[in-house]
């Protein structure tokens, strides 16, 4: 399963990084028919589902399990955007709505306090996310 916003976004891109990426190992595997493309909030199962986090890229999406935990994917690189919301990370497509989405998804893991699972953090990348006065705190959560 890809996202069909992403999909569609990098079938046009012409970008010199990205485009030759896609034509070389993506595009076979939608020509072999072995790509489901999904739309964003999308379940897959009870109590898993993807939600549209756009901003890095247009289709970006997360997996919630259970509604009490998140594997982010980019839409946090370290846990000190966690922190600092507003910090981009240099592959963000739109920085602009990469911040919108990452001040939601922070609201919506500490609301729930969700294991918020940061696929980029280095180290441990379990942990959970505490609302502060100005913003958020990662914790880790202890390895045992």
């Amino acid at each position: 399963m890809l996202a069909a916003a992403d999909l569609d976004h990098w079938a046009r891109s012409d970008d010199p990084l990205h485009a030759p990426a896609f034509a070389d190992s993506v595009r076979p595997v939608i020509d072999a028919g072995l790509v489901e493309p999904v739309d964003a909030d999308t379940e897959l199962t009870a109590g898993v589902r993807l939600q549209a986090t756009p901003g890095h890229t247009p289709g970006h999406l997360s997996l919630w399990i259970g509604g009490r935990c998140v594997i982010t994917g980019d839409v946090l690189h370290h846990p000190i955007q966690c922190r600092h919301p507003e910090w981009t990370a240099r592959g963000d497509g739109d920085p602009q709505q990469a911040r919108a989405t990452r001040r939601e998804l922070l609201a919506a893991a500490a609301a729930t306090n969700a294991l918020v699972l940061g696929t980029h953090f280095a180290g441990t990348s379990a942990g959970r996310v505490r609302a502060t006065g100005d913003g958020y705190h990662f914790a880790p959560e202890n390895a045992g």
